[in-house]
């Protein structure tokens, strides 16, 4: 067993971003919880994570002509166009953002699915912001479908 097999998708993702947006691996290790060699590693090769056979990896739909769910895609594209933007960090780690207000929870539940239908392989999480929540998603492909 790899030892990054032990660490589950979302825990890469967070490194990666971190590491997209400048943290020191060291720093990024003691905030995770995960040994600054495995973060160096990672950060090194973004795909060594879980799942390097490539079953997990980001599937664009344009750069892998894998399916794309249009009715979600086209939703999470107004969205996007609406209270929405995308950083992209170093190495081409890309960070998602809607916002999304806090008096109507049920869109934030809609984006956030959509955002998962769209780019399946990337996780989605939430940062709560004055009178709303930011969801975020970070992918190496999101520039590809959102330009």
């Amino acid at each position: 067993m790899h030892h990054s097999d032990m660490h589950d998708r979302a825990t890469v993702d967070v490194v990666l971003a971190l590491f997209a947006d400048g943290v020191s691996t060291d720093e990024i290790a003691r905030r995770v919880g995960v040994s600054p060699s495995t973060v160096r590693r990672w950060c090194r090769a973004p795909r060594s994570g879980p799942d390097s056979d490539g079953s997990r990896r980001d599937r664009c739909p344009i750069c892998h002509a894998v399916g794309l769910d249009d009715a979600e895609y086209a939703y999470l594209l107004g969205q996007y166009l609406g209270d929405g933007h995308i950083v992209e960090g170093r190495r081409g780690v890309a960070s998602l953002s809607v916002f999304c207000a806090d008096d109507w929870p049920g869109v934030r539940a809609e984006v956030e699915r959509a955002m998962c239908a769209v780019m399946p392989t990337s996780s989605v999480s939430s940062v709560r912001r004055a009178g709303c929540r930011e969801v975020k998603s970070y992918s190496t492909h999101w520039t590809c479908l959102f330009p």
